[in-house]
Order: C-alpha cells, then structure tokens, then sequence
C-alpha cells in the first residue's frame, strides 16, 4: 500500500505539471524502489512521464524546471522519464524501465 507521503507527492507533482504545463502530460507514474520497497532514505524518486507529444528537449527542460520547485522545498531528487503515448507503441516502449513502471508503478 502507498504511503501518505508518496500520495501527497504525487499529488503535487501532477498539480504541478498540470498547471505549467497542461495537456501535455497525460500519465505520471511512479516506479522503482520507492514502490517495489527496495528504496533508502536517500534514494530518489523515479518518475515515468507520460506525454501527448513526442518529447523534444525544450519539453523536457521546461518539465524539469517545474519538478525542480518541489525538489528543493521537499529536499528529495525526482528521476524524470520521459516517452510520448507514440512511442509506447515503439521499440522504445519495450524497455524493460518503462514496462516496468506500466506494470508496477503508481499513476499519480
């Protein structure tokens, strides 16, 4: 079960993304250890952004500077993934990182 600090996190992340960036972002998920139960306490959180759009770098800068916010008052580092809904239907889409996150992770 998903503790109340991730659920508040993932709120925010997605209240956040939403508000800067819209429709963009269709999916956040959180995956890695932090859902399997492996995670330290320093250990970061690994995020799967899901987006409408196939992700350039003006995209992925403009995300990270929005997650950047709740980085510094959270005193945490948030991993970003990125893939566009085209590119789940691709090779890329087959990684094992991103099926993973499809299969196990949480969606904020």
């Amino acid at each position: 079960m998903i503790n109340e600090e991730i659920q508040k996190l993932l709120r925010r992340i997605s209240e956040k993304l939403t508000e800067n960036h819209g429709d963009l972002v269709k999916r956040i998920i959180l995956f890695g250890s932090r859902v399997e139960g492996g995670a330290g306490q320093y250990s970061d959180y690994d995020v799967l952004i899901i987006l409408s759009e196939d992700v350039d770098w003006r995209m992925k800068d403009g995300i990270i500077d929005s997650i950047a916010d709740i980085n510094i008052q959270e005193d945490i580092l948030i991993d970003a993934h990125f893939i566009s809904e085209n590119e789940l239907m691709t090779i890329k889409g087959k990684q094992p990182y991103i099926q993973n996150a499809l299969q196990t992770g949480i969606v904020a």
